[in-house]
């Protein structure tokens, strides 16, 4: 992972100016990004997202979320997921691919729905105006999606 900055001793340096109400809080965060930068635990994904589920966010979540339980549920799976791989690099790499393929999914998704109301807009006209071909499909030529009118066995485009 290369040499790291160390954040935590910046935190404990500021620490003196921070408000009176997040003393506690800024200290506990120190301690935390501390135990982060640990080596033994920096680079270790899994072990890095129990660590800060521990230190704070489950107390943040049950204050916070009406849906506390599953919330830490997700992020408890999350850090078994991220358990299998070697370095911090190797998880983020991942996860960004995979959010790729569901962005790409997604996108596949809404063509292929605007492609259907493509088609029933098509049969639509045809109705409204009388003319309704005898049959209608969605065809492929050429890699590129057609409609294709099919009367009497012939195909027009």
């Amino acid at each position: 992972e290369g040499a790291a900055v160390r954040l935590a001793p910046s935190l404990m340096a500021t620490a003196p100016a921070a408000p009176k109400k997040a003393t506690t809080a800024w200290a506990g965060l120190a301690v935390t990004v501390s135990q982060l930068e640990d080596p033994s635990v920096f680079g270790r994904p899994g072990e890095m997202i129990r660590l800060v589920l521990e230190a704070f966010y489950e107390d943040y979540a049950e204050d916070t979320f009406a849906n506390a339980n599953q919330r830490l549920e997700d992020l408890s799976q999350l850090a078994v997921y991220a358990g299998q791989f070697e370095s911090l690099t190797d998880f983020l790499t991942q996860l960004s691919l995979l959010n790729n393929m569901d962005a790409e999914a997604e996108q596949f998704l809404r063509s292929a729905r605007n492609a259907a109301y493509t088609i029933k807009g098509y049969r639509e006209v045809h109705i409204l105006f009388g003319t309704q071909p005898a049959k209608a499909e969605a065809c492929v030529h050429a890699d590129a999606p057609l409609l294709c009118n099919v009367r009497a066995g012939s195909v027009q485009r």
